[in-house]
């Protein structure tokens, strides 16, 4: 007989969106646990997530912190994000 348990790890949380200079879209968010995203996006929300762009990783920023920049932002007059493990 074998048991497992499953550590919960909370999501990550969204600390500074900002647009920046440049137009490009710049976020900020919270990993203390340093578990490691990729950062998809799209232009259609309802899209199947299959079909989002897939965009990169975040950048460790220090202090359980990472950040991502989308300069392609600029190209779209909204766009979705999604933070997906791993």
């Amino acid at each position: 007989d074998l048991s497992f348990s499953t550590l919960a790890v909370p999501p990550p949380l969204l600390v500074t969106p900002a647009v920046l200079s440049n137009g490009a879209f710049q976020f900020v968010f919270d990993n203390p646990y340093d578990v490691d995203f990729t950062v998809l996006a799209t232009t259609n929300l309802a899209a199947p997530t299959a079909t989002w762009a897939t965009l990169g990783a975040p950048a460790p920023i220090g202090d359980g912190l990472y950040q991502f920049a989308d300069p392609a932002a600029t190209n779209s007059p909204q766009r979705f994000y999604l933070l997906r493990n791993p």
